[in-house]
């Protein structure tokens, strides 16, 4: 899933058509359903929702949302937001 991240980071219109968090967050979704369709692959869907409890935890949400909302309500808009999530996915990864 890491690489994933950084590819689209690198290049994003070549993954989703806007730099929008809803948009990354909805492809990212659907690339861990896909590999769980296909390989029963669970280790990218358990980081990812990791990933939404660690951004909730440092946000201090204690409700159960996805990093997305959680990012968006902090940030003025979608595009912010998308930019937020890669700085977000790097603390993160850097902490496990």
């Amino acid at each position: 899933m890491s690489d994933l991240v950084e590819l689209i980071k690198k290049r994003p219109g070549m993954y989703i058509e806007s730099q929008s968090a809803t948009e990354l967050d909805y492809f990212l979704r659907g690339f861990i359903a896909a590999k769980k369709l296909v390989n029963n692959e669970t280790g990218d869907m358990e980081s990812y929702y990791g990933f939404n409890h660690w951004v909730c935890k440092k946000f201090d949400i204690e409700a159960n949302v996805s990093w997305r909302r959680a990012v968006v309500f902090h940030e003025p808009n979608e595009f912010y937001a998308f930019q937020k999530f890669f700085e977000l996915w790097d603390e993160y990864t850097l902490e496990r």
